[in-house]
């Protein structure tokens, strides 16, 4: 084996280590108790995830295009500038015109490389990476940003009945289709399974997609002025899921009303019934109010 396939093998095997690193650090920071913890969490899922990203350019760097090199390192500073540098707002608002940039550039690889397939022109296979791996690396990194937001803010939104119907009803029309086309039906689990995904994957789609859609642009483009609010806790409890999975829920008292606020384990852990606990109230840039927590000793907030 000569030496330049010794390295492939060990760039390989880093950049997996580093993934691996990063993945099981954001999966234990759902645990995580302490402020100081969660911090060194961040930096350690950031930096690995960093660090692989920085290893696949250099491995595949005469395959990368300028463009799409810089994409990933914009990706990185971003997510280190998120804890170090950035209002947690505007981190979000720089990692959202990132991700639009990205898509553009995909959609513009892919017509580009439609294009020279038509026009019987020669393209090594490998620069396809152009087209995949800068939205993989940016859109991960997106969809882990807007989860762990959404863990620290509560949005009221009024989900209108016909949109629920329409969600229910695109599910309905699908597992019609999918009864007429499939046509194996020798396993029935298989069958009710496949019929079960198929009632599902539209619902999420047309429902709970735009319903997280909406909860976080509604919070990264506020500019409303934050009211601080004491609120009282009432009441705490752990739902358990499938596959060892729990929600923490604070039962908050606030002007006479009470809302569930579905928070990470490291807020649910810092209060008990009866304690005192801080809120941000805010409008919400489509006029939808939501309350936020805020974690000070880890990011920086506006006011």
């Amino acid at each position: 084996m000569n030496s330049k396939n010794v390295f492939s093998i060990i760039g390989i095997c880093a950049i997996g280590v580093f993934l691996f690193v990063s993945l099981g650090f954001l999966v234990g920071i759902s645990y995580v108790t302490n402020d100081s913890t969660f911090f060194v969490f961040q930096n350690i899922i950031i930096i690995s995830y960093g660090l692989a990203s920085i290893l696949t350019v250099i491995a595949l760097n005469k395959y990368f295009t300028p463009i799409s090199i810089i994409l990933i390192i914009f990706n990185i500073l971003i997510l280190l500038g998120s804890l170090y540098f950035f209002e947690v707002k505007n981190s979000h608002r720089f990692l959202i015109a990132l991700f639009i940039a990205c898509l553009t550039y995909t959609i513009y690889y892919w017509i580009r490389f439609t294009i020279k397939r038509k026009n019987h022109e020669k393209i090594d296979d490998i620069k396809h990476i152009n087209g995949v791996l800068p939205i993989v690396f940016i859109g991960f990194s997106t969809m882990m940003k807007i989860f762990r937001l959404l863990s620290f803010i509560e949005t009221d939104i009024d989900i209108p009945v016909v949109f629920v119907g329409a969600s229910v009803a695109i599910s309905v029309i699908a597992v019609v289709l999918g009864i007429i086309f499939i046509k194996d039906r020798s396993d029935k689990k298989e069958y009710i399974g496949k019929l079960c995904a198929i009632f599902w994957v539209p619902m999420i789609v047309t429902m709970a997609f735009p319903l997280i859609f909406t909860e976080y642009t509604n919070y990264v483009f506020d500019s409303s002025v934050s009211e601080k609010i004491d609120c009282v806790v009432v009441d705490k409890y752990t739902r358990y899921h499938s596959k060892g999975r729990r929600s923490h829920y604070l039962v908050l008292r606030i002007d006479g009303d009470e809302i569930i606020f579905a928070i990470d384990k490291l807020v649910y852990e810092k209060y008990e019934i009866g304690d005192v606990m801080p809120l941000y109230e805010n409008d919400g840039a489509y006029n939808i109010p939501y309350y936020e927590y805020r974690l000070d000793s880890v990011y920086k907030y506006k006011n």
